[in-house]
């Protein structure tokens, strides 16, 4: 279980709704159930710092390649990629934001994501992370910073004192449109 808590990260950028701490599950290795969860909301943010640094060790791209090769390396490693090593699960869940899937399915997300910024659309690039089912969008942002900074401004302007209040779809969109107009 990797976890990013949202100390470390920045409130989103269409309506300054604060980030989920986000956790990333190895799903052959078990999916964090309600107990879990509890108990990681319970720590969360960590009481004490961190005692040092953690390293991650992945194949990076330039040890898998493409996606192409995902599977042969599947093969070399000995694991199958028949569909049941394809479940995943993306959901947002008692303030968590989780993706739990395979080691195959999140070496494809990695490579997914690795990618991402190499084809923009009006300033943008997005993928699926559980595409078909359209669930775990990522998208970057050329003007990633802007944007925030206008959704902040636009959420104390519109709702003094709401900065970490959840907010309705109505609420939203408001603060959407108004950041909008002020990066225009």
């Amino acid at each position: 279980m990797f976890v990013i808590e949202r100390s470390h990260l920045v409130p989103n950028p269409f309506d300054a709704d604060p980030s989920s701490t986000i956790v990333i599950v190895n799903s052959d290795l078990g999916t964090p159930n309600r107990q879990a969860r509890i108990a990681l909301k319970r720590h969360v943010p960590w009481a004490t710092p961190s005692e040092g640094r953690l390293t991650l060790r992945s194949h990076g791209p330039d040890q898998v390649g493409d996606r192409r090769n995902l599977r042969d390396l599947d093969e070399r490693s000995g694991e199958s990629f028949f569909a049941e090593r394809q479940r995943r699960w993306v959901n947002r869940i008692d303030g968590l934001l989780i993706l739990a899937a395979p080691a195959t399915v999140l070496r494809e997300w990695g490579m997914t994501l690795t990618g991402l910024g190499q084809r923009w659309y009006n300033g943008s690039a997005a993928t699926e992370l559980d595409w078909p089912v359209k669930d775990g969008e990522v998208q970057v942002f050329r003007d990633f910073d802007e944007r925030v900074s206008a959704a902040i401004v636009a959420r104390r302007r519109l709702f003094p004192g709401r900065e970490h209040a959840e907010m309705n779809a109505d609420e939203r969109q408001q603060v959407w449109s108004l950041g909008a107009a002020q990066r225009e």
